[in-house]
């Protein structure tokens, strides 16, 4: 049965404060913490509990509950669980059929533990085809699959489970599972479970079994069997006036499913992270929770935005964020003091979701987004196109005014008395851009370079509204004040620079870096107007002081 879903020289890491135009500190570091905390990132993310939910139409009528892990989509039909395993490397998915052979088949499947959230698919512009407040169930119970005998299935993100409950009296012989669609299964020297697949192999941990006696857990040994081309549990001696548990814990051994990649993080006062990033038509593993958009567009590629709670359990809300048809990428994301998320990324078609009082809604090519999302992660307070604009970070202030900044061309729109009313470049150059709290209009805009394609990477604001922004500077005669370095040490250096509140004029602006190439990837800016930037170097002669790391590594 087939169920189908709708729808060169090694890089060191630069630390820089700026105290208005003057080096604090500076220091090279080894990015191997970074890859530590992905890992553990990674693993909080796996430990995550799967949610089932109903199926309303977004998915193939067969389908009864969906859940969706990491690597791998779980369709419970009334006959059949199909478990869809994905690799990033693979055109195709392979499915995988589970099925009780001899079951009753009319056996009750009913949601358990029906949580706060929900999902919403989002099917084309036409709201008759929006399916919206879709339920979500921490388990699902299929009853009476054999007389006496019940199935609950449930997991997290890297594994499924389901308890067989067997009641008093009842046969745990009758069980019988029948896999189909894997290339090979059988018992490993460990005792677990094979299902081989050529996009990974599932594996049925070696069974625990257990009763109850007087409120402890009373372990029992069992084993799978082969019979007859099906799977079933040998089990030793045990009281058949209790009931009996047989967990067999399901684990995705291979790859994970699709592709996605996190490009932003922030946190807010209470500690609830959000993440911005990009997702591809092959990740049909990735999960939505109190979606915006509960379905991935047909131009293979979605941005996400994720909220997370302070410990790192639950997910709050999970969303994708694009047009049916076009390509987009979420590259930054900011929060203000409500909670609302303000994402900013690239899309390459005219399709891309945009608010009715939007600062720009035509488009004819690919461009920017800025984009506003409710606290709850369901509702697009607003959306706009940035034209001719690559944007590479937001912040916001206190007044919920967006500023987003990156590279823009000839096309970008500035406004009047702004700082750099025109590109200097061919190639284009860096620009700041200021969006009222309504998304519907520029308080200011403007370019920011010099006759080579400079580029902007990060941005942050002090309570004046100063914006501080970091980047790369090619260009010979980038726009210095107040410099630490007025001219450039080498072919590319980072630039650090401070624009007023009304963004027609620079407090200060300066190169950064050494006599090979350098380049500002981020930029963060203290209660005391203290900027922070860190990026790359290339330069044996960085500038460094009060150095933790004073040479170059290599």
């Amino acid at each position: 049965m087939k169920i189908t879903s709708r729808r060169g020289d090694a890089a060191i890491v630069v630390f820089v404060a700026l105290s208005s135009a003057s080096l604090v500190c500076s220091a090279s570091a080894d990015p191997a913490p970074n890859a530590a905390s992905a890992a553990k990132l990674q693993d909080t993310y796996g430990k995550l509990p799967i949610l089932f939910e109903a199926n309303r139409g977004q998915a193939g009528p067969a389908a009864r509950f969906i859940a969706r892990g990491n690597g791998y989509t779980v369709f419970l039909t009334q006959d059949e669980t199909l478990i869809t395993l994905s690799h990033p490397t693979s055109e195709t998915d392979t499915v995988i059929g589970m099925r009780f052979a001899g079951a009753r088949h009319d056996a009750m499947l009913s949601g358990e533990r029906k949580a706060d959230s929900t999902s919403n698919y989002f099917f084309g512009r036409d709201p008759p085809q929006h399916i919206t407040d879709i339920p979500h169930y921490g388990s699902v119970r299929r009853t009476g699959i054999y007389p006496g005998i019940d199935a609950v299935f449930y997991g997290n993100q890297r594994q499924l489970e389901y308890d067989l409950i067997v009641a008093p009296g009842a046969n745990p012989g009758a069980i019988r599972l029948v896999f189909e669609g894997a290339d090979k299964v059988f018992v490993d020297k460990h005792g677990n479970l094979v299902i081989r697949s050529a996009n990974g192999n599932l594996l049925h941990h070696k069974p625990v079994v257990y009763q109850d006696a007087g409120g402890k857990r009373r372990s029992i040994a069992g084993r799978y069997v082969l019979r007859g081309g099906a799977v079933g549990f040998k089990l030793a001696a045990y009281d058949v006036g209790k009931p009996l548990v047989i967990d067999p814990v399901l684990g995705y051994g291979s790859h994970q499913g699709g592709q996605s990649l996190s490009n932003a993080i922030t946190v807010d006062a209470a500690g609830n992270a959000y993440v911005a990033g990009t997702i591809t038509q092959s990740s049909v593993s990735f999960p939505t929770v109190n979606a915006y958009d509960g379905s991935i567009g047909h131009g293979d590629t979605d941005a996400f935005v994720q909220k997370f709670n302070p410990a790192g359990t639950s997910l709050i809300y999970s969303t994708y964020l694009g047009g049916p048809k076009s390509v987009d990428k979420a590259v930054g994301i900011a929060i203000d003091g409500s909670g609302n998320a303000y994402v900013t990324g690239t899309t390459s078609g005219i399709d891309f979701p945009t608010s009715a009082t939007a600062y720009q809604k035509g488009i004819t090519s690919g461009g920017s987004f800025i984009a506003k999302l409710g606290p709850a992660g369901n509702t697009l307070v607003y959306s706009t196109y940035l034209l001719t604009a690559t944007a590479t970070g937001i912040a916001v202030d206190a007044g919920g005014n967006a500023f987003v900044t990156g590279s823009a061309m000839s096309g970008f729109v500035t406004t009047a008395g702004a700082l750099q009313a025109a590109s200097r470049s061919a190639g284009g150059n860096a620009f700041v851009f200021k969006l009222n709290p309504a998304g519907s209009a520029a308080v200011y805009a403007t370019f920011l370079g010099g006759s080579g394609a400079d580029q902007a990477n990060g941005i942050a604001l002090d309570a004046a509204g100063n914006a501080y922004v970091a980047g790369k500077a090619i260009s010979q005669d980038f726009p210095t004040v107040n410099a630490f370095w007025s001219t450039p040490a080498g072919g590319q250096d980072a630039f650090v620079a401070k624009l007023n509140s009304a963004g027609t004029a620079l407090v200060y602006s300066t190169y950064l870096g050494g006599s090979q190439d350098d380049y500002a990837t981020a930029i963060a800016v203290d209660a005391n107007g203290s900027a922070y930037a860190t990026g790359v170097t290339a330069s044996f002669d960085f500038p460094v002081l009060n150095a933790f790391q004073s040479q170059k590594g290599g």
